[in-house]
């Protein structure tokens, strides 16, 4: 789904979505300007989390943004935010553990 903020049109995605590529393909009839991935990425899964945002971005030629929780779920996972803004060359424009 592609909403529109101040002028900026945004992907939304979660976090499974992050993994597959295609959920994300920028496509002539529906482009945008920025992903946005809401996100439960456990701690121990930080590298993969900050890679593939930075790889969504790249690939995609647009800002990545993704915002994860903080704290511990249900079952014990701890979650450590790595909230973080990726620009279109995959540099990072913001990261908050």
């Amino acid at each position: 789904m592609i909403v529109q903020v101040n002028g900026w049109r945004i992907l939304l995605q979660i976090c499974y979505d992050l993994r597959f590529p295609v959920y994300a393909r920028q496509q002539k009839d529906d482009e945008y300007d920025a992903i946005l991935y809401v996100a439960n990425w456990p701690q121990k899964r930080m590298l993969a989390w900050n890679t593939l945002l930075k790889a969504r971005a790249i690939e995609n030629q647009c800002y990545t943004i993704g915002v994860n929780r903080i704290g511990p779920d249900g079952t014990g996972l701890e979650h450590n935010g790595g909230t973080s803004i990726y620009d279109p060359l995959g540099e990072t424009i913001y990261y908050k553990e």
